[in-house]
């Protein structure tokens, strides 16, 4: 049996890699909201940074970093379906080819008979 090598493109790795930084950002947000939240002095940075942000737009560091973290995500599964869809084509491709060339064989076996 023979492997199959693996083709990445270099949009396919940007897009991989931009989601993934994407999904990091919005992770890192949720966590220092959640770290704002429980930190025993109530004027530390953190808190007033959050309470800042939700007065602004009226999320804090955790629905906003849920969000983004979800915006990341969806990302990643668009640029799967993307690759996914262009490998089933190529699949499709060398399939029908290969049954072309099989289809060949035979009339040419057939002819010389």
């Amino acid at each position: 049996m023979t492997k199959n090598k693996i083709k990445l493109s270099g949009g396919e790795i940007t897009g991989y890699i931009i989601s993934g930084l994407i999904a990091l950002g919005g992770f890192t947000l949720a966590v220092l909201g959640i770290v704002s939240r429980n930190l025993e002095n109530i004027a530390n940075p953190l808190r007033q940074a959050n309470d800042k942000l939700a007065e602004a737009i009226t999320l804090g560091f955790q629905p906003l970093g849920a969000l983004i973290l979800l915006v990341g995500v969806i990302l990643a599964v668009i640029v799967l379906l993307v690759v996914g869809k262009r490998v089933d084509v190529e699949e499709e491709k060398q399939a029908r080819r290969a049954q072309r060339f099989s289809l060949e064989q035979e009339n040419q076996t057939e002819t010389t008979l």
